[in-house]
């Protein structure tokens, strides 16, 4: 995080994707969440604002599956509001809706994936 807010967002957006994909390998919910929330914020830091809205919405699966948000932690309450407002006012109320809908949408593997720019899993019959 501390990369990110010194604006190096590709280094930042690195750095997050292979913490995430670390936690793939153990159980750990909140710190997946996180590195979600945190993808987030670095989204909207580089106006990609459906993406950041995408993965506000993934996050708050995330949180929901394990128990917390990011209000539950203090320090991650400021940015999550301004990104959230950020991606609010420069999509609109309806595409950022619309965009944060379809991240609370996806399984938790499928929002991993999403943030970590992966394709999403095969859908099996």
């Amino acid at each position: 995080m501390a990369v990110w807010r010194r604006g190096d967002l590709d280094r930042a957006t690195r750095l997050q994707q292979e913490s995430l994909r670390l936690r793939q390998t153990a159980y750990d919910p909140v710190g997946t969440a996180l590195n979600v929330e945190a993808l987030a914020w670095i989204a909207a830091s580089a106006r990609e604002y459906g993406r950041a809205a995408v993965l506000l919405g993934a996050a708050a699966g995330l949180w929901r599956s394990a128990g917390a948000t990011p209000a539950s932690f203090q320090p991650l309450a400021e940015p999550h509001r301004d990104c959230e407002r950020q991606a609010r006012q420069a999509l609109g109320e309806e595409a950022f809706q619309a965009a944060h809908d379809r991240g609370l949408e996806l399984p938790a593997e499928d929002a991993v994936n999403c943030a970590l720019e992966q394709p999403a899993r095969e859908a099996t019959s």
